[in-house]
C-alpha cells in the first residue's frame, strides 16, 4: 500500500504558500513593485522584505479565517437562543 504524504498548512507554511501562489519573489524584478516599497533593495534587505511579506500574508490569512469562523459558526448561546437551530441539552 502506498503511503500518501499529507501536507498540513501551518502558520509557518501558509505565508510561503501564499507568496508562491502570488509569484512574489525577489528574483522577479518586474513584480517587485507589487509587493516591495523599495524595489531596488539588494542582499539581506531583500531577504528581510521577503520574510516580512510572508509574515504579513500569513497573518492576513489567519485573521480572515477567524472572521469567517465567527460568521459561519456562532457561539452556543446564539444557537440556543434560536429554537429552530439547536435545542439546549
Amino acid at each position: 500500500m502506498k503511503r500518501l504524504a499529507i501536507k498540513v498548512l501551518t502558520l509557518a507554511r501558509s505565508g510561503s504558500a501564499l507568496q508562491k501562489s502570488l509569484g512574489f519573489f525577489p528574483v522577479d524584478l518586474e513584480r517587485r513593485p507589487d509587493w516591495m516599497l523599495n524595489p531596488s533593495l539588494e542582499g539581506f534587505q531583500t531577504e528581510d522584505a521577503e520574510k516580512a511579506l510572508r509574515d504579513v500574508l500569513a497573518h492576513r490569512l489567519w485573521i480572515d479565517q477567524r472572521k469567517g469562523w465567527r460568521y459561519t459558526n456562532p457561539n452556543l448561546e446564539q444557537l440556543w437562543s434560536n429554537p429552530h437551530r439547536l435545542s439546549r441539552p
